[in-house]
């Protein structure tokens, strides 16, 4: 009897297990069936199978289902080659399976559309985009942790490739960058987004990348802050040159010289007195040297230690 009830249990859940599995199927089938009537309907029959099923890789990346459509539809007007559409497509893919943004690569197919730009030509650009945003969120993750300061700092490290600067300069920024906040020392949130836009100003100024790259790997060895990199940036301001950028670091860094032996100094150099400073070493005891007796006269270098060249053996 036993035995007869478990397979009866048995035999409802597997029936339900099957019930389930057959409506998922039906649900994910006519999902796939609805995609492919939309992308089917809404491309000419005149568009290649590749293209079709480039579109839905699009999809399952994780594109918008109109932006990819969209694009696709828009190269097909202006006369792309085949290849080039797949393969401007297969760039709009791989950002999105790599976890970087799909709007700058997007954008530059309308802009380059809009120029009339040539289709072979736009493929590299492309490529060029994809590269550099690649980079830019690799190196902001390895400084950053929160997702919106890595998007904020990539964003600027992808502007300053696109207005000059190599990877390998941007790699000797990011590593001291890095080794900047490592320390710890009175930690500054803003320091890593306001060294890049610094170096994006520059940059976009057209100022030597080597310059730049010295400038600002010179500005976090002095332990420069946030503050500091914004006070850089808006001395920079509306410095075109080599020379001109060169001139306003100098004095930036003369006047953080200057700061600093002032704080060392703590006032120091104030025990002359004396008139010409010859009785500096005398104003001891009394400091009755302080008369001004001392001008020229010999008490200066005298027993200043106990004050009796004070009152005036050097007076005349």
């Amino acid at each position: 009897m036993n035995n007869i009830n478990n397979h009866k249990i048995f035999g409802k859940k597997t029936a339900l297990f099957l019930v389930l599995v057959l409506g998922f199927f039906i649900m994910t089938t006519s999902f796939c069936v609805a995609n492919a009537d939309e992308i089917d309907t809404a491309l000419t029959t005149k568009v290649s199978h590749q293209i079709r099923e480039q579109v839905r890789e699009m999809i399952n990346a994780g594109v918008d289902q109109s932006t990819a459509l969209e694009v696709t539809k828009a190269m097909i007007q202006n006369r792309f080659q085949e290849r080039h559409i797949l393969q401007s497509q297969q760039m709009v893919k791989l950002a999105a399976s790599s976890g970087i943004p799909i709007e700058p690569v997007v954008q530059k197919i309308k802009e380059g559309i809009a120029k009339g730009i040539n289709d072979a030509r736009l493929v590299k650009a492309l490529k060029s985009v994809n590269n550099r945003y690649s980079f830019a969120y690799r190196q902001a993750r390895s400084v950053e942790n929160e997702e919106s300061k890595i998007q904020k700092l990539a964003e600027r490290t992808a502007d300053c490739l696109s207005a000059g600067m190599e990877e390998p300069q941007m790699l000797q920024i990011m590593k001291r960058l890095r080794q900047r906040i490592q320390l710890k020392e009175n930690p500054d949130e803003e320091l890593a987004i306001q060294t890049m836009t610094t170096t994006r100003l520059m940059a976009r100024s057209r100022i030597n990348s080597e310059t730049i790259t010295d400038a600002i790997n010179q500005a976090l060895k002095e332990k420069h802050s946030s503050s500091k990199m914004m006070q850089m940036r808006l001395a920079l301001k509306g410095v075109s040159n080599k020379q001109g950028a060169e001139q306003v670091l100098a004095k930036m860094n003369q006047g953080q010289g200057k700061q600093n032996t002032e704080t060392k100094s703590d006032g120091s150099g104030s025990n002359g007195s004396g008139g010409d400073g010859s009785g500096g070493n005398g104003s001891g005891g009394d400091g009755s040297g302080g008369n001004g007796s001392g001008g020229n006269g010999s008490g200066g270098n005298g027993s200043g230690g106990n004050g009796s060249g004070g009152k005036g053996s050097g007076g005349n």
